[in-house]
Protein backbone atom coordinates (compact mmCIF):
# COMPACT_ATOMS: atom_id res chain seq x y z
CA UNK A 1 0.00 0.00 0.00
CA UNK A 2 1.36 3.59 -0.96
CA UNK A 3 2.36 5.66 1.48
CA UNK A 4 -0.19 9.12 1.44
CA UNK A 5 0.70 12.25 3.01
CA UNK A 6 -2.35 12.19 5.70
CA UNK A 7 -0.97 8.93 7.12
CA UNK A 8 2.99 10.06 6.84
CA UNK A 9 1.31 12.80 9.18
CA UNK A 10 -0.77 10.38 11.24
CA UNK A 11 2.89 8.73 11.44
CA UNK A 12 4.65 10.85 12.75
CA UNK A 13 1.90 12.33 15.26
CA UNK A 14 2.40 9.33 16.56
CA UNK A 15 5.94 8.79 16.99
CA UNK A 16 6.44 11.96 18.17
CA UNK A 17 3.83 10.94 21.21
CA UNK A 18 5.57 7.83 21.61
CA UNK A 19 9.43 9.09 22.37
CA UNK A 20 7.99 11.84 24.45
CA UNK A 21 6.05 9.63 26.67
CA UNK A 22 8.29 6.67 27.55
CA UNK A 23 11.94 7.31 28.41
CA UNK A 24 12.82 3.71 26.80
CA UNK A 25 11.53 4.96 23.12
CA UNK A 26 13.32 8.05 23.58
CA UNK A 27 16.94 6.18 23.99
CA UNK A 28 15.76 3.93 20.84
CA UNK A 29 15.24 6.96 18.89
CA UNK A 30 18.31 8.09 20.24
CA UNK A 31 19.56 5.14 18.95
CA UNK A 32 18.50 4.98 15.86
CA UNK A 33 18.67 8.65 15.10
CA UNK A 34 22.73 8.80 15.61
CA UNK A 35 23.42 6.09 12.71
CA UNK A 36 21.71 9.13 10.83
CA UNK A 37 22.73 12.27 12.50
CA UNK A 38 22.58 14.30 8.52
CA UNK A 39 19.20 13.76 8.41
CA UNK A 40 16.79 16.55 10.22
CA UNK A 41 14.62 16.05 13.29
CA UNK A 42 11.01 15.28 11.28
CA UNK A 43 12.83 12.65 9.12
CA UNK A 44 14.69 11.39 12.29
CA UNK A 45 11.53 10.34 13.43
CA UNK A 46 9.43 9.07 10.13
CA UNK A 47 12.50 6.84 9.72
CA UNK A 48 12.42 5.65 13.68
CA UNK A 49 8.86 5.28 13.05
CA UNK A 50 9.55 2.62 9.85
CA UNK A 51 12.76 0.81 9.91
CA UNK A 52 14.28 1.89 13.59
CA UNK A 53 17.28 -0.36 12.45
CA UNK A 54 18.56 1.60 9.02
CA UNK A 55 22.16 2.14 9.49
CA UNK A 56 22.74 3.88 6.39
CA UNK A 57 19.88 6.11 4.29
CA UNK A 58 19.82 7.98 0.38
CA UNK A 59 17.78 8.56 -1.98
CA UNK A 60 17.34 6.63 -5.23
CA UNK A 61 19.16 9.18 -6.96
CA UNK A 62 22.07 9.19 -4.35
CA UNK A 63 22.55 5.21 -4.35
CA UNK A 64 22.19 4.84 -8.28
CA UNK A 65 24.06 8.07 -9.33
CA UNK A 66 26.29 8.86 -7.00
CA UNK A 67 27.31 5.50 -5.48
CA UNK A 68 26.21 3.60 -8.44
CA UNK A 69 24.24 0.96 -6.46
CA UNK A 70 21.09 -0.59 -7.62
CA UNK A 71 17.96 -0.69 -5.21
CA UNK A 72 17.34 -4.52 -4.68
CA UNK A 73 13.78 -5.78 -6.82
CA UNK A 74 10.76 -5.81 -4.19
CA UNK A 75 12.78 -2.80 -1.35
CA UNK A 76 10.60 -0.33 0.27
CA UNK A 77 11.45 3.32 0.70
CA UNK A 78 11.10 4.67 3.73
CA UNK A 79 8.71 7.76 3.17
CA UNK A 80 9.39 11.13 4.39
CA UNK A 81 8.38 14.74 4.32
CA UNK A 82 10.02 16.93 1.02
CA UNK A 83 10.70 19.99 2.45
CA UNK A 84 12.36 20.91 -0.91
CA UNK A 85 8.59 20.97 -2.93
CA UNK A 86 5.50 22.51 -2.07
CA UNK A 87 3.68 21.59 0.42
CA UNK A 88 2.53 17.98 0.78
CA UNK A 89 5.18 16.36 -1.33
CA UNK A 90 6.80 12.91 0.01
CA UNK A 91 10.32 12.02 -0.72
CA UNK A 92 11.63 8.30 0.02
CA UNK A 93 14.96 6.70 1.64
CA UNK A 94 16.71 3.60 0.90
CA UNK A 95 19.14 1.84 3.38
CA UNK A 96 21.99 0.38 2.15
CA UNK A 97 20.75 -3.25 3.11
CA UNK A 98 18.14 -2.38 0.36
CA UNK A 99 20.68 -1.79 -2.42
CA UNK A 100 23.61 -4.22 -4.25
CA UNK A 101 26.50 -3.32 -5.72
CA UNK A 102 27.59 -3.69 -9.09
CA UNK A 103 31.04 -3.80 -11.71
CA UNK A 104 30.81 0.28 -10.96
CA UNK A 105 29.94 1.08 -7.44
CA UNK A 106 31.90 3.17 -5.26
CA UNK A 107 32.53 2.62 -1.10
CA UNK A 108 30.18 3.85 0.46
CA UNK A 109 32.02 6.57 3.15
CA UNK A 110 30.61 5.45 6.54
CA UNK A 111 31.39 8.29 9.03
CA UNK A 112 32.22 11.33 6.92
Amino acid sequence: MATTYPTLVGLYDETIRKINHNADEWLAFLDSACRNYKLDFDDLVLVYAQRPDATALMTFEQWTGRYKRSIRSGATGLAVFDKERRRRYLKYFFDISDTKTGEYSKPIPFGQ
